[in-house]
């Protein structure tokens, strides 16, 4: 059982990590969206264009 751990681990990480790219890519061009009304992409994204976005980033700056 624990040899199965890491396999779990792994699908478990890349589940997560399609669930969190997927709103990111536009469906039809491929290209990235970046839709700053979703509040998981807002609160994940630190820089745009150069500035800094992120509100405690930005403060601690």
């Amino acid at each position: 059982m624990p040899s199965l751990v890491a396999t779990d681990a792994s699908m478990l990480f890349a589940k997560n990590l399609l669930n969190y790219l997927t709103p990111l890519v536009d469906k039809e061009t491929g290209a990235l969206a970046l839709d700053l009304e979703d509040e998981i992409i807002a609160a994940s994204l630190v820089t745009q264009n150069g500035a800094i976005i992120h509100p405690q980033i930005k403060s601690a700056a």
